[in-house]
């Protein structure tokens, strides 16, 4: 990283961005996440709109399970 007095790379009218910004989207659902290549949208010059990634689907350690319920028995006579 360039410390704030030192010279850009790029010369003295360069500019250096280290903000983030968004280069394209993409929504994933459980149907989806066995896949390893997903298409983006409304992606920017130069990238090719394609991303490569594994993921993974677990049930979060949220503790216990439980389970409530009755049961009504109603006999005519």
């Amino acid at each position: 990283m360039l410390s704030p007095g030192s010279v850009s790379l790029g010369g003295p009218s360069a500019v250096i961005d280290p903000s983030f910004q968004r280069v394209g989207h993409l929504s994933l659902n459980i149907s989806n996440v066995h896949k390893t290549r997903f298409h983006l949208s409304d992606t920017l010059y130069p990238l090719d709109g394609v991303i490569e990634m594994k993921v993974r689907c677990h049930a979060e350690d949220c503790g216990t399970v439980g389970h409530k319920g009755f049961l009504v028995n109603n006999f005519l006579t």
